[in-house]
């Protein structure tokens, strides 16, 4: 067990660029067993406390601090049986999903760019480009606020779009471990479809750093306020075809004349889409807001998919 006092949050998390709160107490169990002493021990004591992953989808306000944090990251097992995958709670998706692409094993192809955990997968019913943990989830181990540890099945998770029982809150405790089935395929067709995958992501998305993935469940319809702006914005990329421009420069230009028109360009280097933001300075968590008040202001909905710790 690591243990570390008085941790800086930004130290541990997904973002930086930032001066934030303060962990109290850091623990970092290094197998199931601690983990599970741990959180029994503190359960016991009625003591709160986060739980965390990679915190790929976590986004810490400057002004959070807790009095204790376990992150789950080193607690990592991974047993491939014959029929099935028993994983920690702190496996990676991106490595395992390698591994049984490699291994010629279906339904993981999809999962190789995917941060995080296989917990916080479970936990927030992650999917991408078809795939994802859920689906192929036989049974995952609860330990329950009384100490116990519950085998749970997919149907007590309640899933729906990007979300759960867990997250909703309806169904507490800590995910130790999950159990997923274990299916063979043609190892050449996955890895060619999971490269092709990887490509199509890096063309469309992103990179990892900086960003926590899709802000919000869905940006949903255009809200009228959008459609004159948006109008403009189609003629000018229109008259800018007839001139020549390049797909990549008629979007950068329409996307600065939009800003423009509504008066937000200084969000211009934080806002990649709508749904994805850029926290690549200090500045970007004050304009954070901004860019979620321009969004409620332009779709229909602007409900976050990512965990916002802090938040009043």
């Amino acid at each position: 067990m690591i243990i570390r006092n008085n941790v800086p949050i930004y130290d541990i998390c997904w973002l930086n660029h930032a001066k934030g709160g303060i962990i109290g107490a850091y623990y970092e169990p290094e197998n199931k067993e601690e983990l599970v002493k741990l959180c029994r021990s503190l359960y016991n004591e009625r003591k709160n406390f986060d739980v965390i992953g990679h915190t790929s989808n976590i986004y810490f306000l400057p002004s959070y601090s807790v009095d204790i944090m376990i992150s789950t990251r080193k607690v990592k097992n991974l047993e491939v049986q014959e029929d099935f995958i028993i994983a920690d709670c702190g496996v990676p998706v991106s490595s395992l999903a390698r591994q049984m692409v490699n291994d010629g094993i279906m339904g993981f192809e999809g999962l190789i760019d995917l941060p995080g955990t296989v917990a916080a997968s479970v936990y927030g019913n992650a999917s991408c480009y078809g795939c994802s943990i859920n689906a192929l989830l036989e049974s995952f181990e609860l330990l329950r606020y009384d100490g116990k540890i519950a085998v749970l099945k997919i149907e007590d998770l309640k899933l729906s779009h990007r979300t759960s029982s867990l997250k909703c809150g309806e169904l507490q405790g800590v995910i130790i471990s999950v159990k997923l089935r274990k299916k063979q395929g043609d190892v050449n067709l996955l890895k060619q479809q999971a490269e092709k995958i990887h490509q199509t992501r890096k063309l469309s998305q992103p990179g990892p750093k900086d960003n926590l993935g899709s802000i919000y469940y869905s940006t949903g319809s255009w809200k009228v306020y959008s459609y004159i702006p948006r109008f403009i914005v189609r003629c000018y990329s229109l008259f800018l075809k007839i001139l020549g421009n390049t797909t990549e420069k008629r979007m950068q230009k329409n996307k600065k004349l939009f800003f423009s028109i509504l008066g937000i360009t200084e969000l211009l280097p934080y806002v990649h889409d709508w749904n994805r933001y850029i926290w690549k300075d200090e500045k970007s968590h004050e304009l954070f807001w901004e860019y979620h008040k321009i969004h409620q202001k332009l779709f229909k909905n602007s409900k976050f998919e990512i965990v916002i710790k802090g938040l009043t």
